[in-house]
């Protein structure tokens, strides 16, 4: 879970085929919002995400994948939670728009 899973803001634990929107906060970054509207925790490392969109950037690597590819979450304390490439880079969840969690 990222920080923005650590904010005294209502939130819940992703579930299965939940529909996940990146959304930005110059404070916190990318966080992840789920079908309730409210910041959806992935619960763990290594969850498949699904991706639906990708958004304009400049990780040239992010803007090859295409809808329906399925990727693992790797959760960083320190640093923006990234998601692990075809090509074992990282991207931040800023370099996306939506995924499908499952």
């Amino acid at each position: 879970m990222g920080a923005y899973c650590r904010v005294p803001l209502p939130r819940h634990i992703a579930t299965e085929d939940e529909t996940l929107e990146v959304l930005w906060s110059d404070y916190y970054g990318a966080a992840l919002f789920g079908d309730r509207r409210e910041i959806a925790c992935v619960p763990h490392s290594g969850c498949r995400l699904e991706i639906v969109a990708t958004a304009p950037s400049a990780h040239h690597e992010a803007t090859r994948l295409l809808p329906g590819q399925v990727l693992p979450y790797r959760r960083t304390f320190f640093l923006l939670d990234q998601l692990v490439l075809p090509n074992r880079r990282r991207a931040s969840l800023g370099h996306f728009v939506g995924f499908k969690f499952g």
